[in-house]
């Protein structure tokens, strides 16, 4: 049977994603409240509990009464800001949940009327659990309202940003207690952005979007909200890149066309080259319970490939730019899941060419037990002809067909799994000292330390004495390893001996970033180390720890100053002009040398051993001075002795 083009593109073009999104919002609410009151409940009609009807009209009445003569800096009435946050919930992210929506009615009331209206009002008119939302996504605007939340003293009133920082930490530390409250927090983020250009000052504007995009995006992946982050993360991007609507939509309108082209580009590979028949038999022969679909990159994805040097947007796309790709979802607890990705994996190689490595396809992180993520998990990259390819994701996904179970998503340690505990407790403590300090640049400061707490990928590292192997972040350092496996003896550590498959022993000191399959022995020293200047730890833990050790030591003042000799013995492979860089490490610490001496090794006319005996005024400063000699790639051991 003969198929009609037309009806082939058709079904094709129906595999396609068909968001693009609208960055000039379209209030659903007019301003006129028995008509914004009347389509919101209809809403809820449709969406939640028909039973809960008179308790979610109670909350629009006791809104509008807080909020019937205030506006927006747009304009609009404030009211109706509730109403778009409460719809954004039940369409957008198809939370139904009464006290959730309730609450999304209400959220900035303790906030902006506390005069009129308190936690215990809203307790009683409705419960507890809608008074503790409201209250957990409440702004701290006050050094008393943060004393009260985090039992601490604060000894001087909180500027804008310390009051930003603070809020943040807020919603961290309850939002895990209640998830409800980061769904709040999503919502009323999204509708702000959405709305963003009611605020005058570009630079302002960009502000919010950063934080957004590092803070907020993030953790709506951490939540399972894959596209909704996609979203969001796409319309922060016309704030942080354009000063005004006119020319966010000039570029925009560029995009959409580069998006169109890429789309056209995809329909048409995909149909010379059969794919959707090919992936989809390939997947079916190994699981039923894969389901094969298609994906697009966000719009801030295509921006980064497009965008010149000169801030000019290309005409003409990179060949090998995927910018959709098909997906094979595969489902969360299914069995042999890496056996059946890497079985898929080589039936593809054996009838496309990959692109790229030829390593086989890993879980980059541990599979979550419960419902709540997306997570891309492989990419696979195919040649086929010429700069025709394509790109194949493995994701393991949850099942979004069923609405949100809101209890199942309180009570999951999903949300939990995401974050390492000591990792979200330093988090929380940096954030701490960042509004308690007068530390510049805090909002920035708390974007970095956001970055490192939502952690891209993984590697694998394992501890050649015991064994062990550890799972970690891609940039941890020595230093970073050192504060996880052992905090209580990190300060004795000064560097490592790498093994791995390009190097048979390397030794490396605390600033080494660690690589995937690095086998690793600890350097210990038998004097703690309190000199962590020019290192950047990946791990908040770390940094968190080096800042409190820095604290006491500059409060007790324990730095010692005795002066004693070590004797230094150094090996490893030999080269022109290594005794005079040895001399120069000395020269620059101002470490005095009695002896040293350098001579090839009896057993290899390539390696060399030699010693040297310094005086040192602390510990610090050997320890140091041990770092510096290990930075030298040809030196591979280091030895300290007592004269």
């Amino acid at each position: 049977m003969k198929t009609d083009k037309n009806e082939s593109k058709s079904k094709k073009q129906s595999l396609l994603p068909q968001r693009i999104i609208n960055i000039k919002f379209k209030p659903n609410y007019t301003g006129n409240y028995i008509e914004d009151k009347v389509r919101f409940l209809e809403l809820f009609k449709k969406k939640g509990s028909k039973e809960d009807m008179p308790i979610v009209e109670k909350a629009i009445e006791l809104m509008y009464k807080l909020f019937k003569d205030d506006r927006r800096g747009d304009g609009t009435m404030f009211y109706t800001h509730f109403l778009e946050t409460a719809e954004i919930l039940l369409t957008k992210f198809k939370i139904y949940d009464t006290d959730t929506i309730v609450a999304a009615l209400l959220h900035d009331s303790l906030e902006d009327k506390k005069e009129l209206i308190t936690y215990d009002d809203i307790a009683r008119e409705f419960n507890k659990n809608v008074a503790e939302i409201v209250d957990g996504v409440t702004k701290i605007t006050y050094a008393s309202e943060l004393e009260k939340t985090f039992q601490i003293k604060i000894e001087h009133e909180l500027e804008f940003d310390s009051q930003e920082v603070a809020t943040i930490q807020k919603i961290f530390a309850y939002g895990l207690q209640n998830p409800r409250i980061f769904l709040v927090k999503f919502a009323d983020r999204f509708h702000n952005i959405l709305t963003l250009y009611g605020i005058r000052k570009p630079e302002r504007r960009k502000e919010i979007a950063n934080q957004t995009i590092n803070i907020f995006v993030p953790l709506l992946k951490v939540f399972g909200f894959e596209e909704q982050a996609k979203e969001l993360r796409d319309l922060c991007l016309f704030h942080t890149i354009a000063d005004n609507p006119d020319t966010a939509e000039q570029i925009y309108e560029k995009l959409k066309i580069a998006h169109s082209k890429l789309q056209e580009k995809f329909l048409r590979i995909a149909s010379e080259y059969n794919l959707e028949e090919i992936l989809s038999k390939v997947v079916a022969e190994v699981s039923p319970n894969f389901l094969l679909t298609v994906s697009h990159k966000t719009l801030s994805d295509l921006w980064q490939e497009l965008i010149t040097p000169k801030n000019v947007i290309r005409e003409d796309v990179p060949p090998f730019y995927q910018h959709y790709y098909w997906v094979i979802n595969i489902p969360a607890g299914i069995e042999k899941i890496e056996e059946k990705i890497n079985l898929i994996d080589n039936k593809l190689k054996q009838k496309f060419s990959p692109l790229g490595d030829e390593t086989t396809l890993k879980l980059n992180r541990v599979i979550p037990n419960e419902i709540i993520q997306d997570i891309a998990i492989a990419t696979r990259r195919f040649l086929l002809v010429g700069n025709d390819t394509f790109e194949v994701v493995y994701n393991l996904s949850p099942n979004r067909s069923n609405p949100i179970d809101i209890q199942n998503l309180v009570f999951q340690r999903g949300v939990y799994l995401n974050f390492d505990k000591n990792e979200y407790e330093a988090f929380l403590e940096l954030i701490e000292y960042l509004y308690s300090q007068d530390v510049p640049n805090k909002m920035q400061l708390l974007i970095e330390y956001a970055k490192k707490i939502y952690p891209s990928s993984y590697i694998t590292v394992k501890n050649r004495i015991d064994e062990t192997n550890y799972i970690v972040p891609r940039g941890y350092t020595v230093l970073d390893l050192a504060f996880k496996i052992n905090p209580n003896e990190a300060m004795y550590v000064i560097g490592a001996r790498i093994f791995n498959e390009y190097e048979k022993t390397l030794s490396k000191g605390l600033g080494y970033v660690l690589a995937d399959k690095d086998e690793f022995e600890f350097i210990i020293s038998k004097k703690p180390n309190t000199d962590f200047d020019g290192l950047n730890p990946f791990s908040l833990f770390a940094i968190n720890q080096i800042r409190k050790i820095k604290q006491n030591l500059f409060l007790t003042k324990t730095i010692t100053h005795e002066t004693f000799f070590k004797r230094i013995k150094i090996r490893g492979k030999d080269r022109i002009g290594l005794s005079s860089e040895i001399s120069l490490i000395n020269s620059n610490l101002h470490i005095p040398l009695t002896h040293l001496s350098l001579h090839l090794s009896p057993f290899s006319k390539t390696e060399f051993v030699g010693e040297l005996v310094g005086k040192f005024d602390s510990f610090e400063k050997l320890n140091i001075h041990i770092i510096e000699l290990l930075k030298i790639p040809e030196i591979t051991e280091v030895v300290v002795s007592d004269i």
